[in-house]
């Protein structure tokens, strides 16, 4: 069970899947890995593999083509973590956490700045 200080991080809340995927490796795109999506949330998605993905390997998520549209179908991200679990025919399981790539910060216009007039040379606060 997961403890409650880790749950307390999530900044997204998880919605339950189950969405056959493709993830191609960035780093090597002819390296293609079967996936399952199992849960997914605005930042990232828990995924079901049959090998081991290790921290910091990026891939291109494609979603299989029966899919219903999804909007984060062609997004890089970043795997996190991954585990590996035993089934109860003692097959293995590699469960991953993937973190979507963030966009970059938006810059504010020019136009939401206040040009104050200061003859002085001095800048005072209104």
């Amino acid at each position: 069970m997961q403890s409650t200080k880790a749950r307390d991080k999530r900044a997204d809340s998880r919605h339950d899947c189950r969405i056959r995927l493709t993830l191609q490796e960035e780093a090597a795109p002819d390296n293609r890995v079967p996936a399952a999506a199992l849960n997914l949330s605005r930042g990232g998605v828990l995924i079901e593999v049959d090998r081991p993905l290790w921290p910091g390997m990026e891939f291109g998520i494609l979603p299989e083509p029966a899919a219903a549209p999804i909007e984060w179908a062609g997004e890089v991200a970043t795997v996190r973590w991954c585990i590996v679990h035993r089934t109860a025919e003692r097959r293995a399981v590699y469960l991953a956490g993937l973190q979507f790539r963030l966009p970059p910060p938006v810059s504010r216009p020019a136009s939401r700045f206040r040009v104050l007039d200061c003859p002085t040379g001095r800048l005072t606060t209104p």
